[in-house]
């Protein structure tokens, strides 16, 4: 694959790899991921973001093309596959699981992940992000906003879809293989320029993953081959803004780190935890839900708590005070340990998004933290038709209903199997005519 870093990738975040996970780093920078407390230095795309760089190429050969050898006997030359572009957006840490999930879903392909929200340049990914945590963290804003105007499209919705497609086409045109590439959007602002790509006919294909419970309108976009979604709403949803849209339901897509998870006797003796009842409490990559008074009510109670706070030092800070008060408290920052956390928890109380996905794929005990407003309204619906408990983030209501969930006793069987998304996924892809990635 050819990838140049120019004067003007200091706001875009490039990932490429090896399908399956495999990383092979090249000559750009990587960029720690975090310090043993969980901040460490930031991208400038301000998300912790790795850059690596593939070092095989393949060189394009027309499917089934015979060439004739020194010998003169007829070689037919094998075809090539064509290269993976995910478009990804660091707006928390759920895109880039899902990423991960579609690369490792197609091994042996050249992959290259690319950061929607670094790619819109000159300061405005930052500012996008700063834009939207402010929006989330008031609820009536953000229903107002995703009810009002992104899930059932409008002008609004269209002007921001304009706006951000024409920061993010160019600078994704300028990083894409010399050959057409499979085009996979993770991200809704991906989705809008995925489908313009293919349009001009610069993809193989361009294929859709959302994770969402229901596809907002910016999600969904003529040039787009195929949609992947977790539930029959999801369908409805995408087919809401195209009634004639190929839209499958797909196990969500686990990244490859869960199912390497150890056995809960193994992970709670890494982490040094007994055989008490054990509670993961995570708020996210953003770590926005107020949970110190409900963690510490919990270990009040004899529950091992082991609490996330993702990238928020502020909350850190105060977990770490609270547990030099309470032994029972275990703090982490920003953390690349979550599958071991959940494997040796009895009960995960998350927010909606990958971390719900994945504690239900181990077969552990969900309470949905309901603090998600807008697009998370859906999700929490969802989430409890699946099975799982809901409360808020407040002691009064978190501490009872995690003292109700623990008091089940058993654990609910895995929700699906390592191999599941990736054979739906691939069968997906290779029921597009004509678009299979062969070139």
């Amino acid at each position: 694959m050819r990838a140049e870093l120019g004067a003007d990738d200091e706001e875009g975040g490039v990932r490429e790899s090896l399908g399956g996970g495999a990383v092979v780093e090249g000559e750009w920078p990587v960029l720690p991921v975090g310090d043993p407390a969980g901040f460490g230095p930031e991208s400038s795309d301000g998300g912790q973001t790795e850059y690596t760089r593939s070092a095989m190429r393949e060189e394009p050969t027309s499917h089934g093309q015979t060439s004739y050898g020194q010998t003169g006997e007829a070689v037919t030359a094998k075809p090539t596959v064509a290269p993976v572009v995910v478009l990804s957006g660091s707006l928390g840490s759920g895109h880039d699981a899902a990423a991960q999930a579609v690369t490792a879903a197609l091994p042996g392909r050249e992959s290259t992940t690319l950061d929607c929200m670094g790619l819109l340049g000159r300061g405005a990914g930052r500012v996008g992000e700063a834009v939207f945590r402010r929006v989330v963290a008031v609820p009536p804003v953000y229903d107002a906003l995703y009810f009002g105007a992104l899930r059932p499209g409008g002008r609004l919705a269209e002007a921001m879809d304009v706006a951000a497609r024409s920061r993010l086409l160019p600078a994704v045109c300028a990083r894409l293989p010399d050959r057409p590439a499979l085009l996979v959007a993770v991200f809704a602002t991906g989705a809008s320029t995925a489908a313009a790509v293919r349009r001009e006919g610069a993809a193989a294909a361009a294929v859709v993953v959302c994770t969402d419970v229901s596809a907002h309108r910016l999600w969904v976009h003529p040039g787009i081959d195929a949609y992947a979604v977790t539930s029959q709403a999801g369908v409805a949803s995408v087919r809401r803004h195209d009634p004639h849209a190929r839209v499958q339901i797909l196990p969500a897509p686990i990244r490859p780190q869960v199912w390497q998870a150890p056995t809960r006797t193994v992970a709670r003796a890494a982490l040094q935890l007994d055989e008490r009842p054990c509670v993961l409490l995570t708020t996210g990559g953003w770590g926005l839900a107020p949970v110190v008074e409900a963690a510490v009510a919990l270990a009040n109670r004899g529950v091992q708590v082991l609490v996330v706070a993702g990238r928020n030092p502020r909350l850190y800070r105060a977990l770490c005070d609270a547990a030099h008060r309470q032994p029972g408290l275990h703090p982490l920052g920003w953390t690349n340990t979550m599958p071991t956390c959940m494997a040796a928890a009895d009960l995960v109380i998350a927010p909606v998004g990958a971390s719900c996905h994945e504690a239900r794929a181990l077969g552990r005990r969900l309470l949905v933290l309901d603090t998600m407003a807008g697009h998370g309204r859906d999700s929490v619906q969802q989430q409890l038709a699946w099975g799982a408990w809901v409360s808020g983030p407040g002691a009064a209501q978190l501490v009872p209903a995690a003292l109700g969930a623990l008091a089940e006793g058993t654990d609910p069987p895995p929700a699906q199997r390592p191999r599941d998304f990736p054979e739906a996924f691939t069968a997906l892809l290779g029921s597009l005519p004509g678009t299979m990635a062969i070139r």
